[in-house]
């Protein structure tokens, strides 16, 4: 292990001959003097392998490293909640950033980095300043965004905006009305955003989304609850996951379970996003593809659609990637859809008889 090169650390260790835990060095006992309480930050680095010898850095754009250090902080540190994201903002927004091309020569790993904070801050902002080869993309797939609404107008603005907020240079946004007694029309007109709408009778979240698929022109495609929110450059974050995996049919992140506090915002932080629900269905983007191989959502479920979509794209093969990063705010609030529903409404019993009936017929 990669321990095994830091002879001096080893007698203050546990947990070093554990395959399942990380070792575990505990400093004080034998480093207390060299240990300061606080130091300046001279800049931030995000680590990818780069698969050369050397390393080296490069400028990174601002979203990248929000993202990198979000998630990893979110769901691991205690009592970390939206201060955290404020705090992880807040530095991105001052200091210089960088992408951290580590290289296979170890040895020179720490140079690169004395050699970095070498630099003065003018010299380090400068560098950070290069146009960064992440940043400067071709030409984006169409993607189109489905927000089934069904009596939720007092949402429907902040979903807009949340959509545009990405500036996403290739976007087609679908509002599909699923029987609202609610004026949708106005509510969307009054937004002022070039918005597709379809309307249908209600028959729940599972076949307004089918709706928007079928009549969807972009061969991505991407959902949102009118009460969620997408954070600042999710989209493009997962959009690039994909293109970067060809053989992926679905790309999805993670989601952050929020307490609803008014318009516009998230709101205060519920629990950690490595421990949210993993089928959110407005946290990952989808290949039309992955409609066409495994079939669109069950309308016959107006809860629990997205366990049994997955479901079933698990026992059909398709390919999932998963990228550690927030891609979602799931507002929690007094009209949410599954609030006050009995187990028996949610459905269990007939997700178990699909997966069942699925078996039986020898096909996923």
């Amino acid at each position: 292990s990669q321990f095994d090169r830091l002879a001096a650390l080893q007698p203050y260790g546990v947990n070093l001959n554990r395959t399942d835990e990380k070792a575990i060095v505990h400093l004080t006992a034998g480093f207390a003097p060299q240990l300061r309480h606080a130091m300046a930050l001279a800049a931030i680095a995000t680590p990818r392998f780069a698969g050369l010898p050397e390393t080296s850095f490069g400028p990174a754009p601002p979203l990248a490293l929000q993202r990198a250090a979000a998630f990893t902080t979110l769901s691991q540190l205690p009592h970390a909640g939206r201060s955290t994201q404020e705090f992880i903002d807040r530095m991105v927004a001052t200091l210089p950033g960088f992408e951290l091309r580590l290289g296979t020569d170890l040895d020179r790993i720490p140079v690169a980095i004395r050699e970095l904070l070498r630099q003065g801050p003018d010299t380090l902002r400068a560098l950070a300043a290069r146009e960064s080869p992440m940043a400067a993309g071709g030409p984006r797939p169409l993607v189109s965004v489905i927000i089934p609404v069904h009596n939720g107008n007092t949402f429907l603005a902040d979903a807009i905006r949340s959509v545009l907020a990405q500036e996403y240079p290739s976007l087609e946004i679908i509002v599909v009305d699923d029987g609202s007694s609610e004026d949708v029309e106005t509510a969307l007109r009054e937004t002022g955003a070039d918005v597709r709408l379809l309307r249908q009778e209600n028959a729940g979240a599972a076949a307004a989304r089918n709706r928007g698929i079928r009549d969807a022109s972009g061969d991505v495609i991407a959902f949102l609850d009118v009460d969620d929110l997408w954070p600042a450059g999710a989209l493009a974050s997962l959009v690039d996951a994909l293109a970067g995996h060809p053989d992926a049919d679905v790309v999805r992140g993670r989601a952050q379970v929020t307490r609803f506090a008014g318009p516009g915002v998230p709101g205060e932080y519920l629990g950690s996003p490595a421990e949210a629900f993993p089928y959110y269905i407005g946290a990952g983007v989808y290949r039309r593809r992955a409609f066409e191989t495994i079939g669109l959502f069950d309308p016959r479920l107006r809860f629990g659609e997205d366990t049994d979509w997955y479901t079933r794209a698990r026992e059909g093969g398709l390919r999932i990637e998963q990228v550690d990063e927030v891609t979602l705010f799931v507002r929690r609030h007094e009209g949410n859809m599954t609030r006050g529903k009995s187990l028996a409404e949610l459905n269990p019993l007939r997700l178990f008889k699909n997966v069942l009936d699925r078996r039986r017929a020898g096909g996923p």
